[in-house]
């Protein structure tokens, strides 16, 4: 009695199990026995129906498919074959036919400004320069932040739950003219040294989001840094004009990229440069025509300017969107 019974239920189980699938009937003829997961003017996506693998996800093209025959009896027909409307879009490379169709993979392009909050130079061997040159073991140099840095670029998820995230940027920024400025007055005339720098940083960043939204990103951004400084060097009224000099650094930062939209992005960052540029200035009496002050004689170490150091900035972007294609041979 009690092995009847189990038999009976084993049935009803079967009998349930075997109605709720989903079948997908193509031109051809052939059914697929799945559960569709979702629907798209191009392609079905579904799952297949008693496979041991509940991960992965299958598609077939909308065109392919004649009728969808649902678990709870309901009915979907679609194209006929024939129906240019619902046909992907095809491309021949290299001889060979392939569909082109949209993936749910969304890459942005962005432009925006961020606004350096706080800022402080390292300034190097500059401030023993100035200190021999006054010679005034506690001369100080000032510094004047607060500047605007411009840029655009693109990012992308790297996996469909949109956990991991690839970008690349490039910025470009201008300090004040002031940036790096001391003076002193004497009887017979002024000494002071002035100097900013333009700088122009490409850069990658790979982000983490946090939240279940997927739109608050902790981003890590490796950035290399060329840098052409300007300025100059006032000694008791004789000024000697700094010539462009270039320098080439990097930076490592931190930040928040949160996702307010699909047009608006807000990020912060706080990060560490790491650059010195040598001061050269012009001299007609150099075989090069340009010359390099020292910053302590006694060593003969050539002055240079350290625009390292801690910085933090945050702004906003302006984004544009758009889904990624990709092609399967036909």
């Amino acid at each position: 009695m009690r092995s009847a019974f189990l038999i009976i239920i084993l049935f009803i189980c079967s009998f349930y199990y075997l109605q709720a699938q989903d079948t997908i009937v193509l031109h051809n003829g052939e059914e697929i026995r799945a559960k569709v997961m979702d629907t798209s003017d191009i392609v079905i996506k579904y799952k297949e129906y008693g496979s041991q693998d509940t991960v992965s996800v299958f598609t077939v093209f909308k065109s392919d498919v004649k009728l969808i025959k649902y678990a709870d009896g309901a009915r979907d027909e679609l194209s006929k074959p024939g129906d240019k409307e619902d046909k992907p879009e095809t491309k021949t490379m290299f001889g060979k036919k392939y569909k082109v169709f949209e993936t749910d993979f969304v890459q942005a392009f962005y432009i925006g400004a961020e606004y350096s909050i706080s800022n402080r130079y390292r300034l190097g061997n500059l401030i023993d320069f100035w200190q021999n040159l006054n010679n005034d073991p506690n001369a100080e140099i000032d510094q004047h932040g607060g500047f605007f840095i411009y840029k655009m670029g693109t990012f992308l998820p790297l996996d469909v739950n949109k956990r991991n995230w690839f970008g690349a940027e490039i910025q470009v920024m201008k300090t004040p003219e002031d940036a790096i400025n001391a003076t002193y007055n004497y009887s017979n005339g002024i000494t002071g040294v002035n100097f900013n720098a333009s700088f122009m940083n490409v850069l990658l960043f790979y982000g983490r989001s946090l939240n279940y939204k997927r739109n608050l990103l902790l981003t890590f951004e490796p950035t290399l840094n060329t840098c052409m400084m300007d300025g100059s060097i006032t000694i008791l009224n004789d000024v000697y004009d700094i010539d462009k000099a270039i320098g080439l650094g990097f930076e490592f930062d931190l930040g928040l990229r949160y996702i307010i939209s699909k047009r608006f992005l807000a990020d912060i960052h706080v990060g560490r440069r790491f650059l010195k540029v040598q001061e050269l200035h012009k001299n007609e009496d150099s075989e090069t025509g340009y010359s390099s002050f020292y910053a302590d004689s006694s060593k003969e170490e050539f002055l240079k300017v350290d625009w390292g150091g801690f910085y933090l900035t945050a702004g906003f972007n302006i984004s544009i969107n758009r889904k990624i294609k990709a092609m399967i041979p036909e």
